[in-house]
């Protein structure tokens, strides 16, 4: 019976490794996408924009691990300057509400972006393991 034994080149051991230090590299390609879906989502609110002050308040988390993996959060924060939330505002123009119909902003964002977040992420990833 005939065998075969193959051995990984340094180059891929390498990779291997730089990988398995995946709570050093999520964080910094997620930091690196947060940006590029802010950004989108400015571009998408502009056609309900009326102040400014929901397209101020667009804000990310650093990036945080649960169970899940690691993640963060572009939000609406705060409120106008008459009080009213802006994740409020923006939950409204996304979904309608009775009498209101529905412009759905945060869902086109997500779908226009992803490419773009992979690609941050990517350029992100190759910078931090030298690939």
């Amino acid at each position: 019976m005939a065998s075969i034994k193959v051995y990984p080149g340094d180059d891929i051991i390498k990779q291997l490794q730089q990988m398995a230090d995946i709570d050093n590299i999520a964080p910094k390609c997620i930091s690196a996408a947060a940006p590029v879906v802010k950004k989108a989502l400015k571009k998408n609110l502009k056609s309900h924009r009326k102040t400014g002050d929901m397209e101020k308040s667009i804000t990310n988390t650093k990036p945080k691990k649960n169970k899940q993996g690691w993640y963060a959060k572009v939000y609406f924060s705060g409120e106008d300057r008459k009080g009213v939330s802006n994740s409020l505002k923006a939950n409204i123009i996304e979904n309608g509400k009775k009498g209101q119909a529905a412009h759905p902003f945060v869902t086109k964002t997500k779908n226009d972006c992803q490419s773009d977040v992979s690609q941050a992420m990517q350029d992100k990833f190759n910078e931090v393991t030298g690939l």
